[in-house]
């Protein structure tokens, strides 16, 4: 079997779009830091042997498959519904992390921050006997109410209700809260991409006969193949990989990609 690869590379110019569907509405997100574009055609064939040459007698054509990688310089939530169908909400939950704080005595204590939207459930409280929050860390178990020892409640405003009296005793305190005002990308076990239309323009590129093209490639349905990295690092920039495979986009025509080569500047001019 024989395999045959020929990349296009667009190096880090020009602006693409892709137009997707999120929450049944259209939406288009702009990609206009991209450091790196490549577009990879391949395909596969088997080879037919007949008699005694030592030639193929017939070559069958068995998959063509188009590949497009993208890298940004930037990250954006709206990548995680184009990669693996994330949900995006309007209220999203936004992490706290208190102390540690001392309690002089007592069974009481009160999240700083005036937060009013705290959820209960996602809440992990700690008891130690240093400011560190490390020397003999006790974690706590939520209930719901009427706590025990060993046990915590806790309000949506930050009040925790300890089970059992502490001295001279540190207790940290870290959870989520809810804010109206954020966008947030929600995975589920059952999330997965949907099909996108890829469109690109190029900025000025020079060819061997002295002429300057700008390229113009529409891909007209692609989907994510599901891989995303997000890498933290310090002191370096995250620049997210988005690959997307190109399917067979049912148009009458039969085209899945279209590129157009429009001349902007000559040398002979």
């Amino acid at each position: 079997m024989a395999k045959q690869s020929k990349p296009i590379v667009l190096n880090g110019v020009g602006k693409a779009y892709i137009s997707s569907t999120v929450n049944g509405k259209a939406q288009v997100t702009p990609m206009g830091t991209m450091q790196d574009m490549k577009i990879s055609f391949s395909g596969s064939t088997d080879k037919v042997y007949g008699g005694d040459g030592l030639a193929p007698i017939y070559i069958i054509n068995k998959d063509q498959d188009i590949t497009v990688t993208v890298t940004e310089a930037r990250f954006g939530l709206e990548y995680l519904n184009l990669v693996r169908g994330a949900n995006m909400e309007s209220n999203g939950l936004l992490i706290f992390d208190d102390g540690p704080s001392l309690i002089a005595s007592g069974t009481s204590y009160t999240v700083s921050g005036e937060l009013t939207t705290i959820v209960p459930e996602e809440t992990i409280v700690t008891i130690s006997d240093d400011a560190d929050g490390e020397e003999n860390a006790t974690p706590l178990a939520y209930v719901a109410e009427s706590p025990d020892e060993g046990e915590f409640t806790i309000t949506a405003a930050g009040e925790v209700t300890l089970g059992a009296e502490v001295t001279n005793k540190y207790i940290s305190v870290s959870g989520m809260y809810t804010v109206s005002d954020t966008v947030s990308a929600a995975v589920t076990t059952a999330s997965l991409p949907g099909f996108v239309m890829l469109r690109h323009k190029s900025m000025p590129i020079d060819i061997d006969d002295g002429k300057k093209v700008v390229i113009h490639t529409v891909i007209y349905k692609a989907r994510s193949t599901g891989s995303l990295d997000v890498d933290y690092k310090r002191q370096e920039a995250s620049a997210p990989e988005l690959e997307f495979d190109v399917f067979d986009s049912g148009r009458k025509d039969g085209v899945i990609l279209r590129m157009t080569q429009e001349i902007v500047d000559s040398a002979s001019e």
